[in-house]
């Protein structure tokens, strides 16, 4: 459960002017994330502790993961990846463009109620190498002994979809550091407003997830602008402070000039 009043996603100016000047958020495909054990990670670790600990259900277990790669291989879930960190180092290099970008600070209660039946997760990521104690490795369990569901699941296919929501939720744990929270699409859902295109994302050709916001603020009677609560010029950036404030009324922001600030970060 999120409880911060700010979470922050950190980006580059064009992203930055996409997002102000559409009033929409591109959710990026999983598959294309910067973890290479993206998904997988929690997978191939629930399968080496079943077959750990049920041997004798090996067979079993191979069809069962079998079906559940076949699945991770065709159906790509979306996500938009922000932060507890504020003005952080690492944050600024690593994913605004080596901090010559900006931090977005989104309000955690106003973007609750946007997504609020939405068909996504909003959630902390999850640095975990065990995965004995998790809820899933009991239900997959139980069905690789006896062929039995608890907690309400009344065949595989709903097992399967509830655990792969799960699955990228979960990260090496060498990437602890970054405190990530994911707001992540469900299998084959996408929210109201949104639309699946490819789209020239930091200098390459990607297929991402349009959300429009703008819209989506519309339907809920939610101010856009109090989604913001500070956007933060990056240290190394060029951008002027003024020149922000300006294109922030030019397009009928106002509410937002007063969130604008420089990066107090010492990074040269």
């Amino acid at each position: 459960m999120v409880k911060e009043k700010t979470l922050y996603h950190y980006t580059s100016i064009p992203v930055l002017y996409s997002i102000l000047k559409n009033k929409e958020l591109w959710f990026g495909n999983t598959a294309r994330m910067n973890d290479k054990k993206e998904i997988t990670f929690f997978i191939e670790n629930m399968k080496t502790a079943l077959q750990q600990d049920v041997p004798q259900k090996t067979e079993e277990i191979e069809e069962l993961f079998n079906k559940i790669n076949g699945r991770v291989q065709n159906e790509y879930p979306y996500a938009m990846c922000l932060s507890l960190l504020n003005d952080d180092v690492a944050q600024w290099e690593r994913y605004a463009d080596n901090a010559k970008g900006i931090e977005i600070g989104f309000n955690v209660e106003k973007l609750k109620d946007l997504l609020k039946d939405q068909n996504v997760i909003f959630n902390e990521v999850f640095y975990e190498k065990s995965v004995k104690s998790h809820e899933h490795y009991n239900y997959l369990k139980e069905y690789i002994l006896d062929g039995n569901f608890s907690n309400g699941f009344s065949n595989i296919d709903e097992l399967i979809d509830n655990f792969l929501a799960c699955s990228y939720l979960f990260k090496h744990p060498s990437f602890k550091s970054e405190k990530e929270i994911r707001i992540v699409t469900l299998w084959k859902r996408i929210p109201k407003f949104s639309k699946i295109s490819c789209e020239l994302n930091n200098g390459q050709i990607k297929q991402v997830l349009k959300v429009k916001f703008g819209d989506l603020c519309k339907n809920r009677n939610i101010d856009f602008e109090d989604l913001i609560d500070e956007i933060v010029i990056g240290p190394r950036s060029l951008q002027s402070e003024k020149e922000l404030k300006l294109f922030l009324k030019e397009i009928k922001l106002e509410k937002l000039v007063n969130k604008v600030k420089l990066s107090e970060c010492t990074l040269r």
